[in-house]
């Protein structure tokens, strides 16, 4: 691949971030985000939180921080747990949304978890069982980060 498809696909993406990212804003602005989305929640997934990193996995620091304080404003922020057992008992989900990260990276502590204590958001981090210590895919072992932060 040469230099000028790199770059025209990296400016097509950028493009289209910019694009859903307006349109989602403009959505919550007016109050439709509700009406588009029913009784349904929505799970937000995170893989890396770095600076360091510039890949399509990977989120900024301050792009995380953005999208943490638009979650707070226009959704009630709950552990997946709760998502799970609301869907179980055939309880409304509207307006609900909960965090998780996949691979449990180092980063996800180190920047993610204060960011989400100090606003007082619940997350799940799902480990990578691979590289985990002890970890066996058979027997999942994810770390909770509720409001308070005390599980991680």
């Amino acid at each position: 691949m040469s230099h000028s498809e790199n770059t025209s696909d990296r400016a097509r993406r950028l493009i289209g971030r910019r694009v859903k990212s307006i349109a989602g804003r403009s959505l919550t602005a007016l109050g439709l985000h509700h009406r588009l989305l029913g009784d349904r929640g929505v799970v937000v997934a995170f893989h890396r939180v770095n600076d360091a990193y510039q890949d399509g996995l990977t989120c900024s620091v301050k792009d995380f921080a953005s999208f943490c304080a638009f979650f707070r404003q226009y959704f009630t922020v709950i552990p997946l747990a709760e998502m799970v057992k609301r869907l179980e008992c055939s309880q409304p989900l509207s307006g609900t949304l909960a965090v998780t990260f996949d691979d449990g990276y180092r980063d996800n502590y180190e920047f993610a978890a204060p960011l989400l204590r100090s606003l007082g958001l619940p997350a799940l981090v799902v480990p990578d069982h691979a590289v985990a210590p002890g970890g066996r895919p058979d027997q999942p072992a994810p770390l909770v980060l509720e409001g308070d932060g005390d599980a991680v």
